[in-house]
């Protein structure tokens, strides 16, 4: 029905993505790469950061929520330095906590556990950015209904049926 053209993908990422030895991050990864291939970048910005925080969320998991937890209340009581504006977390008990802690907050907490260094966390938070940015919309449409930028409205109205806001498939 559409012709579907690949956009070429630098055969060394491919490598590097084929060679990722956990199956969970390599999974977020190889619909990343489905998505370049699409030539759905923004999409497959999300997913690549999606990988990222997982295998940090993995690596918190190892090293205790309860030493994360602290390690967030002490820089959250710091006066002074590098993390004196950081105002700390909730209690984080399980993963699920983690999850629904602000990722630039994670990054912050594992800077100051020495998991990283500052300069990675300022790369980090740079693909944080991009990542958000990514999860947008295409400048110039902020602001626009679905009917301006020609996206299609999926919601049905009361008294609608599926079958009147949905295309005739083919064949039938």
């Amino acid at each position: 029905m559409f012709a579907h053209s690949e956009a070429p993908i630098d055969p060394r990422l491919e490598s590097l993505i084929s060679d990722v030895p956990y199956a969970d991050q390599k999974g977020y990864l190889d619909e990343a790469l489905r998505c370049l291939k699409a030539d759905a970048k923004r999409a497959a910005t999300v997913l690549g950061w999606s990988a990222a925080m997982h295998q940090i969320h993995c690596k918190i998991e190892e090293v205790g929520f309860d030493l994360f937890s602290a390690k967030s209340g002490e820089l959250a009581s710091r006066k002074k330095g590098r993390f004196r504006s950081f105002d700390g977390v909730g209690p984080i008990q399980s993963i699920s906590d983690l999850r629904e802690t602000p990722d630039r907050k994670v990054l912050i907490i594992i800077d100051g556990m020495n998991l990283i260094e500052t300069n990675q966390r300022q790369r980090l938070e740079h693909c944080l950015d991009m990542r958000i940015q990514g999860a947008r919309p295409e400048p110039g449409e902020e602001g626009k209904s679905r009917k301006e930028t020609g996206a299609r409205d999926r919601r049905i109205s009361p008294g609608e049926n599926r079958s009147q806001t949905d295309p005739p498939v083919r064949g039938s």
